[in-house]
């Protein structure tokens, strides 16, 4: 899939995971737009039309399935990508989501939502450009490269 200058929505509570994602799909040229709960979401979506959402299924004021189902009630939806820290809910079934993805989720997973790397760019190897530790010690590190999301659980 080429987003070219197609517009992604990240839909997350917590400003770390945001920024975390908007590094790691920086790569794809896609333009990049955010909101931190469901709310803010669907006004976004409304508003920007985006090909892509991904969004956190523990939103406030609105759930990401509640927003998935919304979302998907348009004529022309999103591709639509949950992501959750809960084991896998049954709510998730039938939400109309592509693809649900739990926390914390390896950037491999994300690959198939994000183009290739452009021809030229410098990709032999892993090339750690970000780290983030958030309250709960997990470690976070971005590779802009490869579009690369690499999370790690730290004990302090």
């Amino acid at each position: 899939m080429m987003f070219g200058t197609k517009t992604i929505l990240i839909v997350d509570d917590e400003p770390v995971v945001r920024a975390l994602l908007r590094v790691a799909l920086e790569p794809s040229g896609a333009r990049l737009v955010e909101a931190a709960d469901g709310c803010e979401a669907l006004d976004v979506a409304w508003r920007e039309q985006p090909d892509v959402a991904v969004i956190d299924v523990g939103l406030p004021k609105l759930s990401g399935v509640d927003v998935c189902r919304a979302l998907k009630t348009n004529p022309n939806p999103p591709a639509v990508i949950l992501i959750t820290g809960n084991v896998y809910a049954e709510e998730l079934d039938g939400c109309g989501a592509e693809d649900v993805f739990p926390k914390p989720f390896q950037p491999l997973e994300l690959a198939h939502y994000v183009p290739p790397t452009p021809a030229g760019s410098p990709i032999a190897a892993v090339q750690i450009n970000d780290v983030f530790v958030d309250e709960r010690g997990i470690v976070f590190a971005v590779d802009r490269f490869t579009g690369g999301l690499y999370v790690l659980e730290l004990v302090l």
